[in-house]
């Protein structure tokens, strides 16, 4: 039987840098936010503004291929 769902969570903040799946949510976000912007434009750059400020931070963290733990 295949996969049926109604709804799925998206988690686009990262804790550590180069998440896979914060970024395929925020990339999700994006699209979503692209697709609404006509009928909801609050919605539509609240939603652009959180993933910018997510992709910020996680640029915070250090990057694991060149991280030493001292």
């Amino acid at each position: 039987m295949p996969l049926k769902m109604k709804y799925f969570v998206l988690k686009p903040r990262s804790k550590v840098r180069y998440d896979p799946w914060a970024a395929a949510s925020r990339a999700a976000m994006r699209t979503y936010a692209t697709m609404i912007e006509i009928v909801d434009p609050i919605l539509s750059k609240e939603l652009k503004t959180w993933v910018k400020k997510e992709e910020k931070e996680e640029t915070l963290y250090p990057d694991p291929e060149n991280y030493e733990e001292k």
